[in-house]
């Protein structure tokens, strides 16, 4: 299911958490290996992927999983 976009940049700035942003994402340090600006979050549907982890245990979905 798509996420609204409106509602996805409300809710990640309202986190409070530091991050960046590109003219199609949000750009943050992952979670799970630490490596900065390798998770990325799509603004057009909240699918979000770690470009580290996600070669080695598929770390990527929906925004609330990251």
């Amino acid at each position: 299911m798509a996420t609204d976009p409106d509602k996805l940049d409300r809710y990640i700035r309202d986190l409070g958490l530091s991050f960046r942003t590109t003219q199609q994402s949000y750009v943050f340090t992952c979670p799970l290996c630490q490596s900065k600006a390798r998770l990325y979050i799509r603004k057009s549907d909240g699918k979000f992927k770690c470009f580290k982890c996600a070669t080695y245990n598929r770390f990527s979905g929906q925004a609330e999983y990251a």
